[in-house]
C-alpha cells in the first residue's frame, strides 16, 4: 500500500519504486490517492512536478480515491478503482440462493442513499476538467503563501516537503500545540499530529483568500512569547500533575475521573473550550497507548452520554 499524499504531511510515497517490487513478487498494490485523487492529476496538467502514481506506474493494480475531498462533492461516495475487470470482480458478492431472491452487492454496505451520488454527478460535470483546474491554480497559490508565511519566523518549520496543498509544521521551542489553542481561539481550527507534533493544514478552495488574514494571526502569536510562554508551562504543569495523579490514585478512581473528562470535553456548544495542548501533551506522555486510546474512549463516550 502506497499514499498519493500520506496524510499527515502531504508527501507522495516513492510508488514507482514499491511497484517494482510488487510487479516482481506478483503482488497485488494499492494506491491510497484519497487526498490527492482529485488534485495531483490536475497539477500535473498545471505543470507541477507531481510523483507519479497512477495506473501508468507499473505493479499499481488498484487506486482509492474521495470526491468529497478534492472533488468538493458530498460525503458518501469514495471511489475505487482497479486495473482491469478481473481484478475488479473479486469485489463483488453474489449469493444465489437466498429465499428473498438473488442478492448482489458491489459494496459492503448494502443499503445506501443515492442522493450523495447525485451530489457528486452534479458537482463534477458543473465544474468539469477546466473548473478543477482552475481551483487547483487557485489552491496551490494560497498553499505557496501559507508555506513561505509561516518559515517567516525562524523556530517554526515545515515537515517534508509536500507535493500539494497538504502542509504540516512544527515548533523548535516544543510549544506547537499552544499556537494551535492560540490560532483556535480566534477562529482557525487546525489539525494536530503527533510523533512528531505538529499542526496541520489541508488547504482548500474555502481558504482562497484567507490567507493573509491567517498569517497576520499567526505572526501576532509569534510575537506574544510571553504568554505563549505561560500557555506552555500550564500544559507541563497540567500533565504533570495528571500523571503524578494516576501513579497514586486507584485505577478505578481514574477511570472515574477521566470518564468525568469526557462529559465535560462537549457541553453541546458549538466550539468546545478544551484546550487541546494539555490533551496531546498527556497522550504523548503516556508509554502505554492503550491507556492513551481509553482515555480517547472515555471523552468520545462523554460527547455521546
Amino acid at each position: 500500500v502506497c499514499s498519493a499524499p500520506c496524510y499527515p504531511y502531504g508527501v507522495v510515497d516513492p510508488v514507482r519504486d514499491i511497484g517494482q517490487i510488487a510487479a516482481k513478487h506478483k503482488l497485488l498494490l494499492h494506491v491510497d490517492a484519497c487526498m490527492g485523487g482529485f488534485m495531483l492529476p490536475f497539477l500535473e496538467e498545471l505543470g507541477y512536478p507531481v510523483p507519479g502514481f497512477d495506473f501508468r506506474i507499473k505493479g499499481v493494480t488498484s487506486i482509492s480515491l474521495d470526491a468529497h475531498k478534492y472533488g468538493y462533492s458530498p460525503k458518501g461516495v469514495s471511489i475505487i478503482l482497479y486495473k482491469n475487470r478481473k481484478l475488479r470482480r473479486n469485489q463483488f458478492f453474489v449469493h444465489a440462493d437466498w429465499p428473498g431472491g438473488i442478492f448482489a452487492s458491489t459494496t459492503f454496505m448494502g443499503t445506501k442513499s443515492g442522493g450523495p451520488l447525485a451530489g457528486c454527478w452534479a458537482v463534477m460535470n458543473h465544474l468539469g476538467r477546466d473548473g478543477y483546474r482552475t481551483i487547483a491554480r487557485q489552491v496551490m497559490k494560497t498553499t505557496e503563501v501559507i508555506k513561505e508565511g509561516i518559515e517567516m519566523h525562524e523556530s517554526l518549520h515545515i515537515i517534508g516537503s509536500p507535493d500539494m496543498s497538504v502542509v504540516a509544521f512544527t515548533s523548535d521551542h516544543g510549544d506547537i500545540f499552544n499556537i494551535g489553542d492560540a490560532l483556535t481561539s480566534r477562529g482557525w481550527h487546525l489539525d494536530r499530529l503527533q510523533f512528531p507534533d505538529a499542526l496541520h493544514l489541508t488547504v482548500t478552495q474555502l481558504n482562497i483568500g484567507k490567507e493573509e488574514a491567517f498569517l497576520k494571526d499567526l505572526d501576532e502569536i509569534m510575537e506574544n512569547r510571553p504568554s505563549l510562554n505561560r500557555e506552555q508551562r500550564a500544559t507541563k504543569n497540567s500533565v504533570k500533575v495528571v500523571r503524578a495523579l494516576t501513579k497514586i490514585l486507584p485505577g478505578a478512581v481514574v477511570e472515574k475521573v477521566a470518564r468525568k473528562a469526557g462529559t465535560l470535553i462537549d457541553s453541546g456548544e458549538s466550539d468546545s473550550k478544551a484546550p487541546q495542548a494539555a490533551l496531546y501533551g498527556l497522550s504523548a506522555s503516556l508509554r502505554n497507548r492503550k491507556n492513551v486510546s481509553t482515555l480517547v474512549k472515555n471523552l468520545l463516550d462523554g460527547m455521546y452520554r
